[in-house]
């Protein structure tokens, strides 16, 4: 995902976007230069970085970022058709037809494990099942590969997870079990779980899907694999299933639903209806296009090319309605 970074000039030269640093970048955004955003509170630092750098890159234009919980963002969205970032199913609250919403980013749990495992060959062949998750989660004692397999080698799997609250909600998504406390050794951050599970050939690890691109050159995941998650239970990894070898395979899978979603929550960007605000639209279209760097800077995952390019074509489909006034 990082290396579809360089591909963001062809598509603004695609569509025309201003260039945020050429002189006249702020000409069109001068009648409407103050905007408020919204975020829920687990937004508000990467809210906050995408305003400020689009604010440091057109001298003039102001970005308010309020911090408010889901429905009080809705509440304020209903009266004032301010735009709004939110994360996942929870925060997405808004009802009603009248309601827009757009992806602009993804948070991405995967389990790993490491790739000299003597099991390997058995794991990709098997994978692990919601159910088998759920027993190892619930019961330390059932975290063993003969568990994981039933190949009968009862030798333990340690677990590793990174310190993170939305590590713990997603993996307690997938088993189906509440807010239940997960057994594990406990780490602070994406590079070191991946070099515990390096270091350890039967360990297992959960982490958020951008910590394996730190992991090796191009993307390459040294000494570490995704552990496959055999979503029907039945035994093995099917050929629709199979989307773990590759990272840019994986989300594309994440993307058309192949991934467990209760492994991932979509970032939207949220209004009560259609942006029609030219410095809305315009901070929309950097957010789903340089701005995703700040994503990939957060632990989140960007979104792929052509989603982006969808998204940005929609924008540019707008009709844009001038403001004579400073509600904004």
């Amino acid at each position: 995902m990082k290396n579809t970074i360089v591909l963001l000039v062809g598509l603004f030269l695609i569509f025309s976007l201003p260039n945020c640093k050429r002189d006249g970048a702020q000409k069109s955004l001068s009648e409407e230069n103050t905007i408020s955003v919204l975020c829920s509170p687990g937004l508000y630092k990467v809210t906050s970085e995408w305003a400020s750098e689009f604010c440091s890159l057109n001298p003039g234009v102001n970005i308010k970022v309020v911090n408010v919980t889901g429905s009080k963002a809705v509440e304020n969205m209903e009266y004032s058709s301010k735009l709004g970032f939110v994360m996942g199913e929870n925060d997405l609250v808004m009802q009603g037809e009248s309601s827009w919403k757009v992806v602009v980013g993804r948070d991405v749990i995967v389990p790993v494990y490491n790739s000299e495992n003597p099991f390997k060959d058995l794991i990709k062949q098997k994978g692990i099942s919601p159910e088998v998750f759920a027993a190892m989660i619930k019961d330390p004692g059932m975290k063993n590969w003969g568990t994981i397999l039933d190949n009968g080698q009862n030798i333990p799997a340690a677990l590793y997870l990174i310190d993170d609250p939305s590590v713990n909600s997603g993996v307690a998504r997938l088993v189906d079990a509440g807010q239940v406390e997960i057994s594990g050794t406990r780490v602070k951050d994406g590079r070191e779980l991946i070099a515990s599970v390096q270091n350890d050939r039967y360990s297992i690890g959960i982490c958020r899907m951008t910590s394996l691109f730190d992991a090796g050159e191009s993307g390459k995941m040294e000494g570490i694999g995704i552990l496959p998650i055999d979503r029907n239970g039945n035994g093995k990894v099917d050929y629709m299933e199979d989307i773990y070898d590759d990272l840019g395979v994986l989300s594309r899978g994440v993307q058309i639903g192949k991934y467990p979603r209760a492994m991932s929550s979509n970032i939207y960007s949220v209004s009560d209806s259609k942006p029609t605000n030219r410095l809305e639209v315009e901070f929309l279209k950097w957010v789903l296009t340089y701005g995703q760097e700040v994503l990939i800077n957060n632990g989140y995952n960007d979104l792929v090319y052509n989603e982006r390019l969808a998204k940005v074509s929609m924008l540019e489909g707008y009709e844009i309605q001038e403001s004579t006034s400073d509600n904004y």
